[in-house]
């Protein structure tokens, strides 16, 4: 639990009509509260697939002639069947299970799951019926995906924004494992579908595929004020998400790394005759020469990023 998002498949006896206060609705409000016998904490990691009150009557009566079609086949020495009979009732045996398989497919169509749209706001809940002709979890998947009720990824300034309005407040740097429990636990905050999301929004933030206000950093060593291995927007394929890597806001980045690589203006001016003076223009002239032939060749590399 929490590393993920994941289908809770309510049984036949908590089915939903798409209203509130229904069976399904009162399953996942208890679901969503207890683990067992103890309070549920990965909150937001939890959606729930209930079959229709409708659906699931003819699911049960399209059973109930699977179970009779079945019962005559096995026993049709018993009832003395021809060889007819025999073959009618093993094809509509068969009929029957297809049907039943079909039907099994439709029946779980409502997608249920919790909405919080702020922390000060109250738990609400949403139904969604949804189309399930073919592989009911694909099918479900894309519909949360589509509503933004589950991100396959997150951009860094979405990322930021959340950081900026629930988690940074007066922090310098957050740990990345405390990120993804306030993502995992939080309704108010995206459902991301693993901490692999994660990864690569700090990722593509630091290698400057898009923009994110912050850096990141391998460790930071309490006592000593340290950022071990601190990046910012360069190539950087180490990002890793444990319980020492943190992210830095830009500013604080910024300043940490002026500290760490101070500009040297303490060197001693000497003076020097003018025939000196005419040799270090000359120089100069010589080394602005060469400077400009130097920013004439762009040495660098591209990457597609769409592929």
């Amino acid at each position: 639990e929490g590393n993920g998002v994941r289908v809770v498949i309510l049984s036949t006896q908590y089915s939903h009509n798409g209203n509130e206060g229904s069976d399904a609705i009162n399953a996942c409000q208890d679901y969503l509260a207890n683990r067992g016998n103890s309070p549920r904490v990965y909150c937001n990691t939890l959606v729930f697939l209930a079959a229709e009150n409708r659906q699931l009557s003819n699911l049960k009566k399209t059973i109930r002639h699977s179970l009779a079609w079945q019962e005559i086949v096995r026993d049709k020495k018993k009832f003395n069947l021809t060889q007819h009979d025999s073959d009618l009732a093993e094809t509509k045996l068969t009929e029957a299970n297809e049907t039943v398989k079909s039907q099994v497919q439709a029946a779980w169509c409502y997608l249920i799951y919790p909405k919080q749209h702020s922390a000060e706001e109250n738990i609400t809940w949403e139904s969604r019926k949804f189309s399930n002709n073919d592989r009911v979890l694909d099918q479900a998947s894309k519909r949360l995906v589509k509503d933004e009720e589950l991100f396959l990824q997150i951009g860094p300034v979405r990322l930021k924004h959340e950081l900026d309005k629930y988690i940074w407040k007066d922090k310098s740097h957050v740990f990345l494992r405390d990120i993804q429990e306030h993502f995992a636990r939080c309704l108010y905050l995206p459902r991301l579908t693993d901490s692999a999301v994660l990864n690569q929004t700090v990722s593509t933030a630091i290698k400057g595929l898009a923009p994110g206000d912050f850096a990141y950093a391998k460790k930071w060593d309490k006592d000593k004020d340290i950022y071990q291995d601190l990046v910012t927007h360069q190539f950087y394929d180490q990002i890793i998400i444990d319980n020492e890597s943190l992210i830095v806001k830009s500013e604080v980045a910024r300043e940490y790394s002026a500290k760490q690589n101070p500009i040297d203006n303490s060197k001693p001016t000497i003076a020097t005759d003018d025939s000196s003076k005419d040799k270090e223009h000359s120089g100069k002239n010589q080394n602005s020469i060469d400077t400009e032939k130097k920013t004439n060749t762009f040495h660098g590399f591209s990457r597609d990023i769409f592929r």
